[in-house]
């Protein structure tokens, strides 16, 4: 995103070539996109001085994305220069085509300076931006559209908590305000980079721990499920998460769990499960609390989950044993054919698994 600096003598000989501030390169980029500075190289603010006493318009944007010059500086945290275009005028709130602020870029940047700077000179500190790219990696987890909104997810992602606390303390009402947009919510990734700092001091701040992704449907728990942060899946549990809420496939985190295979993962959210008295199986219809979006409910199956099938299969007696002690089914057949789970564990051989769901009295019928 940011620009690659230029040196400059050369900003200065194009000057007196040209005698034109209005010239462009072949990437779009104007005289004042090349002078700002690349991450770790001397400040080019005596060169942004010349241009704009030149009349080279403060915000001009570049061809591609539209960004301007204040971005550029704000994306590799060049105090000097952002000063400059600050005092020129520059518009601190504009965005470019994907959405990205100066803020946006200064929270990608992780300079706390250029981010206080921006807030002092009257920043929106909006959590609700149309999206920012960063890369690749703010996409569905499992393909789709980008989720990323603003400024604090990006901060979330970077795990700066120190920059966390300073745009929380400059927004009124941050969890109001991410919970107002159709993206996944800063919680929601913090809890994907397992950002446990950070998980700990937005739910402190009132942000929702049911949050949801509006893809996938997959809550915070879920998608800390799915990447093995254990110890948010913690934070998120006390914060009275809901460990029964259901994606878009009507699969509960426990559901992910078993999928992938995660065994700490299966252990916590069993003796979550225990403790709680929640002995209903997984798949059963649970009431949304009225303060978390709304999420298909799946009514009650008459049929064992096919991930049953896979764990019998393996002859993983650990999970079977967490599993009926949270209250799966064991009784029920597979929906795939007639077989129940008690009858797969006696043809495959898994003694150990049959003579436990025979104790637990596990009905054989098909």
């Amino acid at each position: 995103m940011c620009r690659q600096g230029c040196s400059p003598k050369v900003i200065e000989m194009a000057l007196k070539a040209t005698k034109s501030v209005k010239q462009r390169n072949i990437n779009g980029d104007t005289l004042l996109h090349l002078a700002t500075s690349t991450r770790g190289r001397k400040s080019h603010a005596d060169v942004l001085r010349a241009l704009l006493r030149a009349g080279i318009d403060v915000d001009a944007r570049s061809d591609s994305y539209s960004e301007t010059a204040l971005m550029s500086s704000a994306c590799t945290g060049s105090l000097d220069e952002m000063e400059v275009l600050l005092a020129a005028g520059a518009d601190v709130n504009i965005c470019d085509d994907t959405g990205g602020s100066a803020l946006a870029k200064a929270c990608w940047g992780g300079s706390l300076p250029a981010v206080r700077l921006l807030l002092d000179s009257g920043a929106n500190n909006d959590f609700s931006a149309k999206r920012y790219f960063s890369g690749d990696a703010h996409v569905s987890v499992f393909g789709g559209a980008p989720l990323i909104a603003g400024p604090l997810h990006l901060a979330a992602e970077a795990g700066n908590v120190d920059l966390i606390r300073l745009l929380l303390e400059n927004s009124e009402s941050p969890a109001e305000d991410a919970k107002a947009t159709d993206k996944a919510s800063p919680l929601w990734w913090a809890s994907y980079y397992g950002q446990v700092d950070i998980v700990r001091l937005l739910l402190q701040h009132g942000f929702d721990p049911d949050d949801i992704d509006p893809i996938e449907n997959l809550s915070c728990l879920h998608i800390a499920v799915v990447f093995s942060q254990l110890s948010v899946i913690h934070l998120l549990l006390e914060a009275g998460c809901d460990d029964q809420a259901l994606d878009r496939l009507q699969r509960s985190p426990m559901d992910h769990a078993i999928a992938y295979g995660n065994q700490a993962a299966i252990q916590i959210l069993a003796s979550h499960q225990s403790r709680n008295k929640l002995l209903r199986p997984i798949s059963e219809e649970i009431p949304v609390k009225p303060s978390t979006p709304q999420r298909p409910s799946a009514a009650k199956s008459q049929f064992s989950p096919p991930y049953i099938m896979e764990i019998i299969a393996k002859g993983e007696l650990e999970t079977v044993q967490r599993l009926c002690e949270s209250g799966v089914d064991f009784s029920l057949p597979y929906a795939e054919c007639s077989c129940t789970p008690l009858l797969e564990a006696m043809f495959l051989g898994k003694i150990s698994i049959a003579s436990y769901l025979l104790d637990k009295k596990v009905s054989t019928k098909e």
